[in-house]
């Protein structure tokens, strides 16, 4: 079976990107801790809108990073940010476009 893999949609207000900054500066290298790879992350000319796609080797690795009080830790900046984070989980199977 496929490595869970998650997409990570942040909107960020242009007045929250330092603080934004701070919370991914804190969290990216948390997702390595708990075993998770980011494999993408792209972001809009202006760094308000931000895409991740991060896998993990199990779906339980990922709700323990959820639990993390590191994550605790670092939520504030998130919320001063008034960033929005959407959090989708993919389909195992290729899609095809054709």
């Amino acid at each position: 079976m496929e490595d869970p893999t998650y997409l990570f949609i942040a909107r960020v207000p242009a007045t929250g990107l330092n603080d934004y900054r701070q919370f991914i500066g804190r969290v990216v290298p948390l997702i390595t801790e708990f075993g998770g790879r980011l494999e993408r992350r792209f972001a809009s000319d202006d760094a308000t809108i931000e895409v991740f796609v991060v896998s993990f080797p199990d779906v339980g690795a990922f709700e323990d990073l959820q639990r993390s009080t590191h994550l605790d830790d670092a939520a504030p900046l998130l919320y001063r940010s008034g960033a929005r984070f959407e959090v989708i989980p993919t389909a195992h199977k290729a899609i095809s476009l054709g």
